[in-house]
Order: C-alpha cells, then structure tokens, then sequence
C-alpha cells in the first residue's frame, strides 16, 4: 500500500470535510507500528502568492498546536506536519475513545452528576488554552472524546488549521480568511461574524453540556421568541444550580455570559453567585469625549501585547551581555497578542485579548480593571469616552493588548464633578497624585494628543482639573535621519515588523528574522527554536515605546530601540537596545544579528 509521506500507512478514513480528509494511519518508522491520526488539508485557492503565505501560517499554527499538547495531558501531541505538493498534512495522537455524541448516542442521555464531571473536566483544559492566548473555536459534542483509558474528556480538532487553508488575497493584497470556523448552532453570534472571543468557547461548552443532558441539538430546540434563548430545560429534568449555570454560558449576548472560565468554574461549585442581570437599555451612538472616535493602536507606534520576565542582569562579559539583549529585546517583542475579538486575519488559532472587566454597580453596568473607592477621588489618563458600552469594552479589551494591564473604564455621571452626560468613560491608568499622571499623560500623549489627565470626584463641588497633552508633551527637535538606500527596506521597518510578529504571536516569522549565527548560538537557544518558544511562552506583553535609526551603511545598520516589558508576575521594566543588522542580499531583507544595551 502507498505510503504518505514514505512514513503512514493509511488504514481508514475517519471524516471528511470542506478543506480535505482524516485519516487512522500506522507509523510504520516506529517499531510498535504506533496508530496516529493524519489530517490531510487543502487551501481554499492555489496560486502561488496565498499557497506561500498559507505554508507561513501552517507552519506558525503547527508549532502552536505543538506547544498545546506538550504541556496539557488533555491536548492531542502533534507527532509531526509536513507538504507534499498542494496538499498539507498533520499527524497527532490518536485518542482511543468515544466522541461525545457516540457516547450518549450508544449509552442514553448524561444525568446531571456525569454532566457536572465533564464540565468539571473540561474547564481546566479551556482555562489553559486560554492562558495561551487562543480560542477553541469549535467546541461541539463530534469534538470531545471521552478517553477509554482514564474516562477524561479530551478537546480535539482546534479551529484554526481550517483557517489557514481558508486563506484568500484581498483585493488590496492584504491576506484575509474566506470562512467563519465553527459549527452552526453550537457557534455563538459574536463568532458567525468572525469575532469570537474567549467567552465563545464558554458558549459553545454551555451548548455541548445541554446536548449530554438532551440528546438534543441546538436546532432542535425551541427558543423564546422575543429574547432568543433556548428553552432546553422543559423537557428535561435538571437540579436549578446547573440549570442556571448553563443558561448564563449560553446567553445570546457575551457581556451577560461568564467572561472568563473561572468564572463559570466558580460558579458551578457555587451555582446560587449565578445572576441573571438584564442587557443595559439602549443608548446613544458611540460618541467620543474628543472628536476622533474610536482608534486601532498602530503597529507604528506600539507593538501590540506581550510582556517578559525581567531580561538579564547587564554584564561586562559580552556573552552575558548579547544574552539579555537578544532575550530581553529579541523576545521582549514577542507576544500573545492580537487583538480583542480578534479579526482573525491569522490562522486556526485565534489569539484573543482577556475579556477581564469586572462590572462596577452603577445605574449602567460598566466595565473596570480594578474598583474605584468611591470614597475619595483620584486622577485617571483619560482615553475616549463612549455611549455605547460594547464600544467601550471593545476599545478597552484594545488598551489592554497593547500592554496597557491597568486600563478601565466607568460610568461619568457617578463622578459628577466631570460629568452628567450618559457615557463610558474609558481611561489608560488611574494615580493617587497629579504628578503621577502628568508623568505618564507625557509619554501617552505623544501617540494620542486628544488625551488628558483629570480628577474624578464624587463630590459635585470639586473643581474639574485637567492636564491637556498638549500643555506636557515636549516636542523633541528632530535629529538628522541617516539616508537608507533607495533599493532598500528601513531597518526601522525590518525592527517594528519584528516586535509585531512576535507580538501577532508569529514566533516562527519572528524566529527566521534573526541571523544564522544568532539561531546557532548555543548559550542563547541551546535547544534552538524550542527554547526561543519557551522563553516567550513566559511573557504577557512587550510595548516598542521609541525606534530611532542611527546608521545604516551597504552590509549593516543600527537601530535604537526602547522598549517596556510588562511581566506576568504583574511586574514592568524597560530596557534600551541599540540592535544590529545586517542585510541578506539573497533574500533583499535586513536580519536580527546583535543587540546591547545602552545606558
């Protein structure tokens, strides 16, 4: 029998679907003859711009899934991924088991205590995935398999490679997806329209658990006409915690669901925290406190979410010093980025910014970093303000990716020193003194000259102070910029789409910008792009604050770049790098070769 790739045998079809076919197969390069599940993928469009970029992505989204399944028992293992013409191909473990749906097809409906288990189960999974930046995005009852060796429920067939081979050329030339992934009726509204988000997954998990409980899928229950949810529990006995757990999960709207999963873990152990809150009533237009509307942090001047453990201590030797350097800048950029609900103009795994407002009890629900005392005041950066509360959290979730950790937002009319007017008010950070934010309002208002520092009062009667930018942002006399040759890319470019592949959490692209040498350094990466991985694996957001060039000549040019890391330990730092590349006259690029610190 024909071999793919020289290696699997294939034994029988599994499925089939729009972008190609899944196989069992044995590998027959290992002495056990080990069974492996073989996906075989093919672009949606073949011609050679897409099918290049497609290769990209696949081989970004492969080392992702990879990451997955080394470090959750739960996750599928990518055993490997190759191409052989048109056509891409996965191989991972193969789960011996049931899917859900075989499960309650075979043994009847799960009874609430089997259904609380599998919730139970399942979550820490989807809480992990999550850390890691990335929606499921097609979680359904065909996609778990409830493994015959321990009885755990194993999530499989990640959303994201379908993706990559839905990928098209604009007519712009910017790559963008042809298709929605997920599966009607288990696929919330937000995700239809290709904005899905981590509370998505919630849904979806909300839909598979009724499904167990039912037998039933979501088309064929009956729903209220006039709020649109589904009215699973009527033919159903089930106890009222977990009904109301699942109707919170599975509400039409995400602010009414649970944010986050610890917050549906907790209150399945707690079901009575479960309350059902009304939508806000309507309001207004989006309306901005200074007319520029919403923005989108440009690559230009930020490169979006990620943030490191603290670089190095700086050392003579130069070793030491190129180490925290590289790590520290090279992967300092690195990130778990994108994008609150994502565009997810990237592959089958979307990455997608924490959805972790807390609601802030006020006449409209509004959405905040961390509580305000309301006993006294306090100055705040302010951002934008919005009638809209969606825009809001939209326009917040985007402060939050670009390291902006301790950006919220509040309802104006309860400081009424500032305002009556029915808006959300959404700040960057808010400061005990006025010193304090005058500080940070200079280096925010450089990017967003509308912005401003202010003080929120309770009390009617307390002045409204406000600090402009443009009373404290220092215009700098610009230096003399050294000319790049006209046949050439800035270093400046080649540097800001470094940080911004690291933080599109593009390790690979990131990694294949850095020199041979650099690659190959063994006291850097001794396991090579594994460890180069790992290390930004510890990262939650890196923020590219300034680039200068400072020469550039035929063979090399130096760039200084200021960066501020932002830990997962809750931590920041900054650092100053002046990096050096170096041009690849084969490929008409400029390379990541060294990089010191400057004082």
């Amino acid at each position: 029998m024909t071999l793919v790739n020289q290696r699997y045998r294939i034994l029988h079809s599994i499925g089939r679907g729009g972008f190609g076919e899944t196989f069992l197969v044995e590998d027959t390069h290992m002495p056990s003859s080990r069974r492996c599940v073989l996906k075989q993928l093919k672009p949606r469009t073949t011609d050679a711009k897409t099918t290049q970029l497609v290769r990209e992505r696949f081989a970004r989204e492969a080392a992702t899934l990879e990451s997955l399944g080394e470090a959750h028992p739960q996750i599928p293992t990518l055993y490997a991924y190759f191409t052989e013409g048109d056509q891409f191909y996965l191989v991972q473990e193969w789960i011996e088991g049931q899917t859900l749906t075989e499960r309650v097809r075979s043994r009847g409906k799960l009874s609430d205590t089997e259904v609380r288990r599998l919730l139970s189960d399942l979550l820490p999974v989807l809480d992990f995935v999550h850390s890691r930046g990335i929606v499921h995005r097609d979680i359904k009852p065909d996609n778990i398999i409830v493994r015959d060796r321990d009885g755990l429920p194993v999530p499989i067939d990640f959303g994201a490679v379908r993706e990559t081979m839905g990928t098209v050329v604009s007519s712009s030339g910017h790559p963008t997806s042809s298709i929605v992934i997920g599966t009607p009726g288990f696929m919330s509204g937000e995700q239809a329209v290709g904005r899905p988000m981590y509370s998505s997954d919630l849904y979806s998990l909300g839909l598979t658990a009724i499904f167990a409980l039912t037998g039933k899928y979501p088309q064929e229950i009956p729903s209220d006409p006039r709020t649109g949810k589904l009215l699973w529990f009527e033919d159903v006995r089930v106890e009222d915690g977990l009904k109301r757990v699942l109707d919170k999960a599975i509400e039409p709207h995400p602010r009414d669901r649970f944010a986050t999963v610890r917050e549906m873990s907790a209150a399945l152990q707690s079901p009575e925290t479960v309350l059902q809150t009304p939508p806000p009533p309507s309001t207004e237009a989006t309306v901005a406190v200074v007319p520029r509307g919403e923005r989108s942090t440009s690559r230009s001047t930020v490169a979006a979410t990620t943030a490191v453990p603290d670089p190095p201590a700086k050392s003579s030797n130069a070793t030491k010093l190129l180490f925290g350097a590289i790590v520290g800048g090279i992967v300092g950029g690195s990130v778990i980025a994108t994008l609150a609900v994502r565009q997810s103009q990237r592959s089958d795994v979307t990455v997608v910014p924490t959805p972790t407002p807390t609601v802030e009890a006020t006449p409209t629900p509004t959405v905040v970093a961390t509580p305000i005392p309301e006993e006294r005041g306090f100055y705040f950066l302010a951002d934008s303000a919005y009638a809209d509360r969606d825009n809001a959290d939209k326009r917040l979730s985007a402060l939050r990716d670009t390291g902006y950790n301790a950006a919220g937002s509040f309802w104006l009319p309860d400081y009424p020193n500032l305002s009556n007017k029915p808006y959300q008010q959404v700040y960057v950070d808010r400061f005990e003194t006025r010193d304090a934010c005058v500080e940070q309002l200079q280096a925010y208002g450089r990017d967003y000259p509308d912005s401003y520092c202010a003080f929120a009062s309770t009390n009617p009667n307390t002045a409204d102070e406000r600090i402009a930018a443009s009373e404290v942002v220092v215009v700098e006399t610009p230096q003399e910029t050294p000319q790049v040759p006209s046949d050439r890319p800035s270093p400046i470019d080649a540097a800001r789409d470094y940080y911004a592949a690291i933080n599109d959490n593009d390790s690979i692209v990131a990694w294949n910008t850095l020199s041979r040498e650099l690659q190959q350094n063994e006291e850097l990466h001794p396991k090579g792009f594994r460890d180069y991985q790992r290390w930004w694996d510890t990262v939650n957001a890196v923020r590219v604050e300034e680039l200068r060039l400072v020469e550039v000549g035929e063979e090399t040019a130096r760039v200084d770049v200021r960066l501020k890391y932002f830990m997962k330990s809750g931590e920041t730092s900054t650092d100053a790098l002046r990096i050096t590349w170096i041009w690849d006259r084969y490929n008409d690029r400029w390379v990541y070769d060294d990089a010191i610190y400057l004082n």
